[in-house]
């Protein structure tokens, strides 16, 4: 932000995911033998896979909506620091309040004096985490010898969890407009199911 003062950009980077989950669930279903083929065939054989990701939030920084500073540039200033933010940005909120409402306490800045740079440190503030379930089942048809014909059942973000970006994701917040701490996307997609087949051989 100021390049007489490297040292005022000393912060969290901008990809400091602090805390990252990733478990693996297989499960496969017996075969059922000494049963009926009908039984064999509908419920037997089959495998069930679950990828579980729990992860926080990413760090993003506040801005300023005008060159304060009078340095020709815009976007990259920071305000100063009032008090500690009130941070409401998750995946609850997103889902209540939708796109319309600010998840930061515009109160906690300030906007700093002409020709002046604000001390508000780099990436201050962090959005919400993600919590995203991928699920898939399938099974093995035999067909002749080494041919065999997979059926796969696949469910994306199976939960429809609201995992929201970033408040102004395609942006830093600028303090002072109207659309400041407002969440406008959402990092994963909703839910999405597919039916796939294929071939081994």
């Amino acid at each position: 932000m100021n390049p007489y003062n490297i040292k005022g950009d000393y912060g969290n980077s901008n990809w400091d995911i602090r805390h990252r989950f990733v478990g693996t669930v297989l499960y496969q279903f017996p075969n059922f033998a000494g049963h009926s083929y009908a039984v064999r065939t509908a419920l037997g054989g089959w495998q069930a896979n679950a990828i579980v990701t729990l992860q926080t939030g990413m760090p993003f920084n506040v801005g300023l909506s005008s060159d304060v500073a009078n340095t020709g540039t815009n976007g990259i200033q920071r305000p100063n620091f009032v008090k500690r933010v009130a941070n409401t940005c998750s995946g609850d909120f997103f889902v209540k309040n939708g796109t319309s409402a600010s998840c930061l306490d515009a109160t906690a800045y300030a906007t700093p004096a002409s020709f002046t740079y604000g001390n508000l440190h780099r990436n201050d503030s962090k959005g919400a985490g993600r919590e995203l379930v991928n699920f898939s089942m399938f099974k093995n048809f035999q067909v002749y010898e080494r041919l065999q014909f997979q059926f796969r059942a696949e469910a994306f973000n199976v939960l429809n969890h609201a995992n929201p970006s970033n408040p102004n994701s395609s942006g830093n917040p600028q303090l002072g407009t109207g659309s400041f701490g407002n969440i406008t996307s959402t990092q994963t997609d909703p839910r999405v199911l597919q039916l796939v087949g294929k071939i081994n051989f």
